[in-house]
């Protein structure tokens, strides 16, 4: 975006590469997150089926909580 307005090509190798060097880390992150949740809903062990629910019901009457959970999953 910045280098279209100063008149630059947004194709050039350089931004590329420093676009893609931005971002990595926020997609790993991304990446782990949506994988653990993925096992923590996959999971059949009772413990842990009771503590997934007693977190949600903690998330879901704790607005700032359900806020930055929110956050985290979109990645930022």
């Amino acid at each position: 975006h910045d280098s279209v307005q100063a008149g630059l090509s947004p194709g050039q190798l350089q931004r590329l590469l420093r676009y893609w060097q931005q971002r990595t880390p926020d997609q790993s992150r991304a990446a782990w997150f949506c994988d653990q949740v993925v096992k923590l809903f996959a999971s059949n062990s009772k413990s842990v089926i009771l503590a997934r629910n007693l977190g949600l019901l903690g998330l879901d009457s704790s607005p700032p909580l359900k806020s930055r959970f929110a956050r985290l999953a979109m990645g930022l």
